[in-house]
């Protein structure tokens, strides 16, 4: 949406990190069918940390050149909720080199792997057309696609499949930045007016001489390359000039919202944080109050453009403020990641 106009908002909140926080996973529950010589820039962990300028690097399969090999390689989630509660609000936000490898990627949920898998129907949002049950990237740099489980759907595993689209792989380097897997959720309604909208310059410094001369020098002034730089998407994996600097803080107010929008239903009941369709369930406690970055989308209904998404996090954590029998204002402050 050119110009970051917003309108009614979705977030993006992973669900691999705030497990691992809560300790209902630990890093075991995190597998790959590659051997960890196959990764030749660093590792299977580092896949999941949230870091979009961090590129992994995968040279082989299980020591086979990735020029000579048709494998599919799978990254695998075991969320340890066997009972089906997952939403059927599902997500995947990849950064990658698909399009130089020649690859396609499709998701796998099963309560046993290779007992009861199933290959849920995927919509792309960004760069994920579909291709019989697989999404073909036509670029480079990141892709993002949604599913939605069905009734009874076994889905305690939650699997990645990168698999050559014909033949063998085209490059000799895979190259991923960021596999995130969680729920997405859409606030009830637009903003108030009078959203707040800065730029801030939170790496420089500057620093005034005896003779009144203003001297400056900065930390960082925006954001790291991705794969390509932020958010772009391209026939080559190398990232060009980057001219933007500066990190976006973005304030916003919502006015009259349902109790049931705002507050699960019960406080201290797993199965409703887990289910839950509110704010504070799916963005305070899945970013554990600004701990962890997510992706918001300015608008639910226009992905098409760069400008149509932010990688932030919570600046403060909201309060909530009744304003009448069961209804209730907040406001909401972001400000983008690196």
């Amino acid at each position: 949406m050119s110009y970051q106009r917003i309108q009614t908002p979705r977030i993006y909140t992973d669900n691999i990190n705030w497990l691992l926080s809560l300790g209902a996973i630990d890093t075991s529950a995190i597998t790959t069918n590659l051997a960890s010589t196959d990764f030749t820039q660093g590792s299977l962990l580092e896949l999941y940390d949230m870091k979009l300028s961090n590129v992994v690097k995968i040279g082989s399969h299980n020591g086979t050149a990735l020029t000579s090999s048709s494998s599919s390689i799978y990254f695998d989630i075991d969320t340890g909720i066997s009972t089906n509660a997952n939403q059927d609000s599902n997500y995947l936000f990849l950064t990658h080199n698909l399009e130089d490898m020649g690859a396609k990627f499709r998701i796998i949920v099963a309560d046993t792997l290779e007992s009861d898998d199933t290959v849920p129907a995927m919509t792309g949002i960004v760069n994920a057309p579909d291709a019989s049950g697989w999404a073909v990237p036509a670029d480079n740099g990141w892709s993002l696609i949604t599913w939605a489980d069905t009734t009874g759907n076994n889905n305690q595993h939650i699997r990645l499949e990168i698999a050559p689209a014909t033949g063998n792989y085209n490059s000799a380097t895979l190259q991923l930045s960021t596999i995130q897997i969680g729920e997405y959720f859409t606030f009830p309604h637009s903003p108030d007016m009078g959203v707040k909208k800065s730029i801030v310059y939170d790496g420089v410094k500057k620093q005034q001489s005896i003779g009144g001369h203003t001297y400056a020098n900065a930390s960082h002034v925006r954001p790291p390359n991705w794969i390509k730089e932020p958010w772009a998407e391209g026939s080559t994996s190398t990232a060009a000039p980057y001219g933007r600097s500066g990190r976006i803080n973005l304030d916003m107010s919502f006015s009259y919202l349902a109790d049931t929008d705002v507050y699960p239903n019960e406080f201290y009941e797993r199965q409703y944080i887990a289910s839950g369709n509110d704010i504070t369930s799916n963005l305070v406690f899945r970013t554990n109050g600004g701990m962890f970055p997510f992706l918001f989308q300015f608008d639910k209904d226009t992905a098409t453009d760069k400008d149509s998404f932010l990688w932030c996090r919570l600046n403060d954590t909201p309060s909530f403020t009744q304003v009448a029998n069961r209804v209730w204002d907040t406001s909401i402050k972001l400000i983008e990641e690196y």
